[in-house]
Parts: structure tokens; sequence; C-alpha cells
């Protein structure tokens, strides 16, 4: 790619990016603008012309339809009207910072004298329905629901601190800082909701905003705050953050290095980061207008090509042998799918694991599969996760080297927190993986390992399950008319029966280890116990078990507007029919009371072929 500028001496110059900030921004220190050709621009030095009032119809064509304010004939006041931020870098190279400046490490970081955020991770994430936007985000665990505060601790909490030196820090400054009996050095929901935090690259800064965790599933109301501020584009705001928000934080240029395509990749860009302050403002509540000081909590730099850091970080082995299917330094803003599936491992690794991806990709057409990878053991080590991840990139390898299937680790004991309860672990990777497909995906799915989606096609008079539709096109297809822009929709439960032939001198069910074969029947009845969900990725912000939260109604664009909604309403939320959908459940103990045949064990019969 090339890009041309106006020179302040009346000739049109052409060269790299890097050249161009180079030579005229640095040591000339004159204005210029640019713009990307969209694909190969090769152009002659002989038909540039010498000046304003030179005409030359080869560079007029080019400029007219590549770049209507750059070149020759750009004029003065077009030059003085752009903004000088839109042309100024603000990455830097990984190379030239120190490691421990570099590497984020989950954890909790000071807010004040004697408070702290427990943040576990952060991204830069894109917008699939508006490619100008870019968000940043930070999650932190919400914890006064996680660990209890003061005296609110109970059995009930779904975690507790572990000795090691971030929760020995933890300790030691909040006893010096507080001479209260009961201090807890975390904040509760409704005290960070009146927190003013902010984000910043270079000199600019916008306002961080908390998320609403409202929806009707329990399970993750508030354990994560998610903070979000505007790093590019425009979006709907607030009226109080109007000021704040004319204004890009990050450049034009920028903007276009994090979405490079991978196959115009320029070289050296592959170790690039982005650094964002953020910051606390104190002494200023949202419901006050006393001064402020502001502190730094803390610096986070993103890799430009996979901007996410954090204990849910990406974590998927790209074989090296088949760099011809996705160029390895191919940016994450890049892809697109029509649908991501949030799953987890189950605690057995890697078993069925093969089969639930198969089937979900190539029978329901769902072309991006995000998995968690949690360890084997009951005490959850890194070690064993790290055993696990090496036997999932292994036998996931062509799905991954395909864009089919990312990984991403759960949890991080390093973050000193250990939790008897899964709800806590499962919820931050819920989150990042909503996160993410807000930036890749159109829709996005949530269930487990032992759930299989089956859907219908209405024009089928045989056995159901005959036909092979794609879900992304049937979701497309939903005629709602009390929503059109519908937020989620949810899918009613059936439990399936095991293989019920016996060994009887051993006593155990005679099982082949695939799901299709072993479960032949499901329950005639469906319930709502083990319910699941599909979302349209830009109007949820709360990723959760069962049922999403914190949804838009239709026409609305404001994250902050985001409210609880209900499949039962059945206006933005609502239940599928089950003549379309229904989700079977691979319950190991549950017993099947109205047996009927499988859908799933009919397929395998039908498909299979002796003869091949």
């Amino acid at each position: 790619k090339y890009v041309i500028a106006h020179c302040p001496f009346g000739q049109c110059h052409y060269s790299s990016v890097e050249t161009l900030a180079a030579i005229y921004h640095h040591l000339l220190a004159r204005p210029f603008t640019f713009r990307y050709c969209h694909g190969k621009c090769f152009l002659d030095e002989s038909n540039l012309g010498k000046g304003k009032g030179q005409e030359n119809n080869k560079h007029r064509r080019w400029q007219n339809d590549y770049a209507p304010d750059a070149g020759p004939y750009a004029t003065s006041s077009t030059i003085r009207t752009r903004n000088s931020n839109q042309t100024t870098s603000m990455l830097v190279s990984l190379r030239d910072i120190e490691n421990h400046e570099k590497k984020f490490i989950p954890g909790p970081y000071k807010l004040g004298p004697s408070h702290f955020m427990m943040l576990t991770g952060a991204s830069i994430t894109g917008d699939y329905h508006q490619p100008d936007i870019l968000w940043f985000q930070i999650f932190a665990l919400g914890v006064d629901k996680v660990i209890g505060t003061g005296k609110e601790k109970s059995r009930r909490n779904k975690c507790e601190f572990q000795a090691n030196h971030s929760t020995n820090m933890i300790h030691s400054n909040s006893h010096n800082a507080s001479e209260e009996e009961d201090h807890f050095p975390f904040k509760t929901w409704e005290q960070m909701e009146q927190e003013l935090l902010s984000c910043q690259i270079g000199n600019r800064t916008a306002p961080l905003k908390l998320v609403p965790s409202n929806g009707v599933d329990p399970n993750t109301n508030r354990l994560l705050q998610v903070w979000r501020c505007l790093l590019h584009g425009t979006r709907e705001i607030d009226e109080e953050d109007e000021e704040q928000n004319k204004a890009s934080l990050l450049s034009d240029l920028d903007f276009e290095r994090f979405r490079e395509p991978g196959n115009n990749h320029i070289v050296g860009q592959d170790d690039l980061a982005l650094p964002i302050h953020i910051l606390h403002h104190k002494g200023h509540h949202r419901i006050s207008n006393n001064g402020t000081t502001t502190e730094k909590i803390t610096t986070i730099y993103l890799p430009i090509m996979e901007p996410n850091v954090g204990i849910n970080r990406i974590r998927s082995k790209r074989s090296r042998s088949s760099p011809h299917l996705i160029p390895p330094k191919e940016p994450f803003l890049h892809l697109r799918y029509d649908m991501t599936l949030c799953v987890l491992s189950h605690a057995n690794g890697i078993l069925r694991l093969n089969e639930f991806i198969k089937y979900h990709q190539d029978v329901l057409g769902i072309d991006h599969i995000h998995v968690a990878v949690r360890s084997t053991g009951i005490s959850h080590s890194n070690a064993e996760e790290e055993r696990v991840l090496r036997a999932t990139n292994h036998i996931l390898q062509s799905e991954i080297d395909q864009g089919k299937v990312t990984l991403s680790t759960i949890w991080d004991d390093s973050l000193g927190i250990h939790c008897q309860d899964g709800d806590v672990p499962k919820a931050t990777f819920y989150q990042d993986c909503l996160y993410r497909a807000k930036s890749t995906s159109e829709f996005m799915g949530t269930w487990d390992l032992d759930e299989f989606l089956v859907i219908f096609n209405k024009n089928d008079n045989q056995t159901r399950g005959n036909k092979k539709p794609k879900l992304a096109d049937m979701l497309r297809q939903i005629d709602h008319p009390k929503c059109p822009d519908w937020s989620f929709v949810t899918m009613a439960s059936s439990r399936a029966g095991r293989n019920e032939l016996i060994n009887k001198n051993k006593n155990y069910l005679v099982e082949t280890g695939s799901v299709f074969e072993d479960f032949p029947v499901r329950d005639k009845l469906t319930d709502l116990t083990w319910q699941k969900s599909v979302s349209r990725t830009k109007n949820i912000f709360l990723n959760s078990f069962h049922i999403p939260g914190a949804a838009l109604k239709h026409g609305q664009t404001n994250m902050m507007h985001a409210a609880r909604m209900h499949p039962q309403d059945g206006e933005c939320a609502f239940y599928l029919d089950e003549d379309k959908a229904i989700m079977v459940h691979f319950n190991h103990r549950a017993p099947v009371q109205e047996p009927i045949p499988n859908e799933l064990h009919l397929m395998l019969q039908r498909d299979y072929n002796d003869d091949d």
C-alpha cells in the first residue's frame, strides 16, 4: 500500500506510511494528508505534476477515485482543517518496553489510598456492524458478590483469597490505611458506580463507563465489572459526556493499522502495541461536582495483532506447516464470522470435544467456536491447564489453522483467588467471549459440551432433523414484528437417554464414546431447566449461562440503556417454537420420562453407510 502526500514545495511524492511519518512529520515538521490506496497503486513520477496549476489527466483520475482531498490539487484549507491527531501514531514497539511493564498481570490494582480493583483482563474490540468503531474495555471482579465485603462474608461466597504476594499486599495496605475493624479493600458495586475512571492515549482522555449488569440469570449478575471507553468512531453518548467524545482517542493512522489485512501486512508491525493509561479521578463522584485529583491505576499495552490480555487471553497455536490457510499475522479485528459459539471444555479434558465441534460446524454451520480450556485436576493448577492446552491445540489443529476454533484459558491461579464455585471462572470467560464476538460475529451462542442444538426444517415432512439448515440463516429469517431488531432468542431443553444395553457380567453400560450412538432416545417433554440462548452481539452486554442480560430494545444503541429482559415477555427476547429448535442435553443421570427417538441418533444412522 502507498500513500500520496501534499508537500509544501508543490510536488507530490509517494512512499510508505512510515517514510512519510519520518520525513515530513519529524524532519520537516510540515502538515501533510494521506489516503490509503485500495489495492496496489503504482505511480510514475513523470505523471505526478509539478504544482497545483498543472492539469494531469492520469493523476486526476487517481485523485478523484481514491484521494479526493490529497495530492497536488489539495487546497491549503483542506490541509489546515484536518485534525493533527488523525495522523499521529501512538503505537510503540514492545521490544522497547521492559518486560515488567508490558506484561499485564491479573490481580489487585490500587484505587485510591485504601481500596483496590481486582483486574482480570483487558481488550480492544470492534463492532461487527460498524467498521469504523473501536472500543477498549477492562474486566474486573465484582468482588462484593464474589468474595463478600466486611460483615457480608459468609459460606455462600463463591471464592476465597489464598495467601500470595498480591493478597498480602492488599491486606497490608488496607490495615495501614484504615482503622475500621471490618475494613474491606474492595468497593461494592454501588460504590463503583459512583467512581470516575477514564482511559488515556497520549494527551487525550475519554470516560470509562461501567456497563450495566442486570439480567434474570442470578449466576452472572454483578460477578464481573466491564468498563468500556470509545477509542474510535461515533456512537450514541450521554449528554454529560458529549464534549469528551467529540474527537476519537485513536488516530485514523493507528486505526488503519489495527485493521490492516494480513496479506498487505507492513513489515515490522507485528510487535507494535497501543499503550492505554487507566486513570482514577479521586475526590470526584458522579453525584457531585467537587474538584478532582487524578492518579494512574496502570498502563496496559495491547498488541495490535491480538489486543487481548489477562486470564482469558488467546492461547491458540497455529501450525507452522499451514501458513497458507490463514496468514500467520492476520489481525484479529479483520476476522468476520456469522456466529461464534462460546463453550467450556469439561474437567475430563478433551473427551467428546471433537464430536461437539464437528457437529456444530459441519451440521449447523457455526463458523467459529471459542473454547475455554480448563485443567483436568481438582486443584486446577496452571501446569495441568498447560497440558490440556497442548492436547487441545493438537487435536483441533486443523480447525485452529482455518480460523474455525479459538482457544483460551479459563482461570489464572496467580490471581490469588480460589473458587469452589465454577460460576466465577465461567462468567469471566463468557464476558470475554461476548466482547470479542462483538468485533467478529453477528450472532453468539453459549452452551456446554453436553448440549447439542437441533434445528428443524418446517418444509421437511419426514423425520425431524433430516435437513441441515444453517443456524445463522434461520436466525436472520425470524419474523418478529414486536421487535424486528431483537436481542436474543432462547431454546427449551430436552434430556437425552443412554443406551440401555447392559453387560450382565460386568454390570456397566456399553458405550462407544459418541453421544450420537450412546443416547438413542430423548425425552418428548421439554423444560427450561437447561434452556440456552443465541444473541445478537450488538444488542447484548452481559453473557450468561442460560439467559443473557443487559439487552437493548429495538432502535437503541447506547449500552448504558441496556436493561433486564426475559424471553417470556416475548418482545425483544422470546422463546423459539419447538418445531424450529430445541437443545438436547446429554445428562448422564437424569431419567427419560417419555422416550422418543433422538434426532441426532437417527441422523447418525441415516448418514452412515456400511458400503463406504
